[in-house]
């Protein structure tokens, strides 16, 4: 299959093609707006965003640090949606080893666009784009071979049937954006991490309250997030695979958390996917002969 579907939730704990590992930004096509720089593609908070100088079809390349071979896509703080009609869109994404990208030597996916939690008024909304890779729907001279790792990366967002990527109305103007925004591309391995032992959301507030001198109150807005506090019953594989992977990226990564990974609903698609970080340290308690209860939190980024 080229995209597959999680049997639980996830958690993606390095970004690969990240400035932290290594990972830089080599072209784009489409240019970038003053003070929408490229380098914003690979910076770690999501309100510095990238916007292309035009919304034109774009071709976004990168390199890893070293070949890899990501299992998981993620657009944070992008503006991309589905077209009115036809109501279906796609994006492509590649892996090579030469920058030209050509047909016969890259691994390629389709990456098809889903509508997002969208808040124009701050353009912070929960909009997280995600998708799960499984094997290449393109991939020459090694068709019936699975993908390997590879040095270079291609996002490519075109507006042409059959991929129609299109952007939403972030000023309320009536208008579509005329440009593409992303905040952060999120290339990872993921892993699974089930809320089988229970779970609590908590939604913050960053809005602060002002009292005057004749004790009127007065809100300054401020963009909201969710805490979610997670537990999970593993078996001794899936504690040492998260113990491992926690102790090699350590807590403060920008990690994503994917509540709904196992679900094909566009409701939990749209709400249930997260950026953020873990918050405290994460502890594995054995309660049963075979089996470590997991608590871990998870705090949403802000901003």
């Amino acid at each position: 299959m080229p995209l597959t579907t999680p049997t639980t939730s996830t958690l993606t704990l390095s970004n690969l093609a990240g400035a932290e590992e290594g990972g830089t930004i080599i072209s784009v096509t489409q240019g970038e707006r003053y003070g929408y720089p490229k380098e914003a593609l690979l910076d770690v908070r999501r309100s510095v965003t990238w916007r292309s100088l035009h919304r034109n079809d774009t071709k976004i390349t990168g390199t890893f640090r070293s070949p890899s071979l990501p299992n998981f896509v993620s657009l944070v703080n992008s503006n991309l949606k589905l077209p009115t009609f036809p109501t279906f869109g796609r994006a492509e994404f590649h892996l090579c080893d030469n920058t030209d990208f050509p047909i016969n030597a890259r691994h390629t996916w389709l990456l098809p666009l889903y509508e997002q939690d969208w808040n124009p008024r701050t353009r912070l909304g929960r909009h997280t784009l995600r998708w799960y890779l499984g094997a290449p729907d393109v991939s020459y001279p090694d068709l019936q071979s699975p993908a390997i790792p590879r040095q270079y990366w291609r996002l490519e967002l075109r507006l042409q049937s059959p991929y129609n990527v299109r952007t939403y109305d972030g000023d309320l103007s009536g208008v579509e954006d005329n440009f593409f925004e992303i905040g952060v591309v999120y290339l990872g391995q993921w892993i699974a991490f089930p809320n089988n032992y229970g779970r609590r959301v908590a939604h913050g507030d960053l809005s602060s309250v002002h009292v005057s001198g004749g004790g009127a109150k007065y809100t300054l807005p401020g963009p909201r997030y969710h805490r979610v506090e997670i537990e999970s019953l593993l078996d001794d594989t899936s504690s040492i695979a998260l113990r491992q992977a926690v102790d090699l990226v350590g807590i403060h990564r920008r990690v994503i958390y994917d509540e709904f990974a196992y679900s094909t609903s566009a409701t939990h698609k749209a709400i249930g996917c997260r950026y953020g970080q873990i918050e405290g340290t994460p502890t594995f308690t054995r309660e049963y002969a075979d089996r470590d209860v997991v608590n871990l939190t998870f705090e949403e980024d802000a901003a």
